[in-house]
């Protein structure tokens, strides 16, 4: 691990950091990571472009710490900064060399000066083990709301999966179910 060498991601890293990802994580064909995938998620993002990290040994990145930016909203309308740890990877041949840990501690400080609030995760039971070592807590189940918007849907099928932004034309038209606004209860991601 002398070689290894963190810094912030540039243009240039978003194949290498895709084919980490593709090594550690596999793709399905509902997930396929690709540049256009990623630049929806981590540059264009309507919150602001997400904190990257990257660890590299010699010229090669062999790992990934993306924090993806998120704003909140409280019962009483003010407004939380935060970031949600994502597309985060170590490539199989650099496992166990404390890389997890270093790109999440480091990413927090880089968090941290550019005045976020707030971290949140749904880590998976392989993640959310080194969350815990690090002395992150659980502090509860995330609650979901969806309302969807009237005039469009998205369908795919195993025959055909849509890409990003494709709409898919139904047999039925989309009947919206009106649920009523109520009151805020919590913090909720702003739209």
């Amino acid at each position: 691990m002398a070689d290894l060498v963190t810094r912030e991601a540039v243009a240039d890293d978003v194949h290498p950091i895709l084919a980490v990802l593709k090594a550690s994580l596999g793709e399905t064909p509902l997930l396929r990571r690709t540049p256009e995938l990623w630049s929806w998620k981590h540059e264009v993002n309507p919150f602001g472009p997400s904190i990257v990290l990257v660890a590299t040994s010699g010229e090669r990145v062999v790992g990934v710490r993306a924090l993806m930016r998120w704003r909140l909203t409280t019962p009483r309308g003010g407004i939380i900064e935060c970031v949600r740890p994502v597309d985060t990877a170590t490539h199989p041949e650099f496992e166990r060399q404390g890389i997890f840990r270093r790109l999440t501690m480091e990413g927090l400080e880089v968090a941290r000066d550019r005045g976020i609030d707030l971290v949140f995760n749904t880590p998976n039971p392989k993640s959310g083990a080194g969350y815990l070592s690090m002395g992150w807590r659980e502090v509860g189940d995330i609650g979901v709301l969806v309302r969807p918007r009237v005039g469009s849907a998205v369908v795919g099928s195993a025959q055909h999966v849509p890409s990003l932004g494709e709409v898919v034309p139904v047999s039925k038209p989309f009947q919206p179910i009106d649920v009523p606004d109520r009151p805020a209860r919590g913090l909720r991601t702003c739209r």
